[in-house]
């Protein structure tokens, strides 16, 4: 186990996971480092972005940006456009300047095509999110399942609240969360996968937990995440806080999905149950 808050952090993983199942868990796998990721070096190849790229950027960023009470941030954006044109990858992390560095690869981004458009409106609204975050844990100390899962989640609240994405668009995209989740599940029990800080337990599996959570509790992802902000990085009071939000069937539910191993069992219905809620029979 990762030492993340010391030694208060893994006597309350043992003292209160009777009570509070999640002591143990919020303790792991901290998010990246309070300086951020720097920006790589552009590539030899790099040129301009696409026209229409640029375009969208400059319409999204800043009323994406206001809806969450953000100023305007910088975009770094660079295009790498030698893959061949079936070749689509976008990559992006928020610098410790808090500048959104963007990096595009691929001739498929030439053309603006529904799939290329989802790609930048679904990764801005992430980053973004993770630029909210910032601003309850300036440092972003708490776990990467948390950091990630928060972050998926306020995006497509966000898009969806904006009118950028409908709810068909919000159902693919959650989806494809709980397929990443389900990946997870595959591999055994979630909390050495928290703890190696595995993409799918991180992104799917956050998305899951933190959207259930929303649900359970009745608040939006971001009412959520402020409150759980509001308690980091004290395990003691965080566990309190879930305790008064959830009855007692639902912790059970949620230790269970979080410790038990699910080889063998059909992931997606696995993930399926738990979302479902106590009376599912998970």
């Amino acid at each position: 186990m990762k030492d993340v808050w010391g030694i208060r952090c893994l006597w309350a993983g043992g003292a209160l996971i009777a009570s509070h199942f999640v002591m143990g868990w919020l303790c792991l796998a901290a998010a990246a480092s309070a300086a951020g990721p720097s920006a790589p070096a552009p590539s030899a190849t790099a040129s301009a972005p696409p026209d229409w790229v640029e375009a969208r950027y400059d319409s999204l960023v800043p009323d994406l940006a206001a809806v969450l009470g953000l100023p305007t941030p910088r975009i770094d954006l660079r295009f790498d456009p030698t893959p061949a044109p079936s070749h689509l990858v976008l990559t992006a992390h928020v610098t410790a300047d808090e500048t959104i560095a963007v990096r595009l690869s691929g001739a498929g981004w030439h053309r603006r095509t529904p799939q290329t458009d989802r790609q930048i409106v679904a990764n801005l609204a992430h980053e973004l999110a993770h630029l909210w975050q910032r601003r309850l844990l300036p440092a972003p100390a708490e776990p990467r399942w948390i950091h990630e899962g928060g972050a998926e989640a306020i995006a497509l609240s966000l898009l969806v609240d904006t009118g950028l994405w409908s709810e068909i668009d919000r159902r693919r995209a959650d989806s494809a969360l709980a397929e990443r989740c389900s990946r997870a599940l595959e591999n055994g029990p979630l909390r050495p996968q928290f703890e190696g800080e595995t993409a799918d337990a991180a992104y799917g599996c956050g998305y899951v937990v933190v959207d259930w959570l929303a649900g359970r509790s009745g608040r939006s992802p971001r009412a959520l995440y402020a409150e759980l902000a509001a308690t980091w990085p004290d395990p003691v009071a965080l566990g309190t806080t879930l305790g008064a939000w959830l009855p007692a069937g639902d912790v059970a539910t949620l230790n269970e999905f979080l410790t038990a191993d699910w080889r063998g069992a059909d992931p997606d219905t696995v993930v399926r149950s738990f979302r479902a809620g106590p009376s599912s029979g998970l």
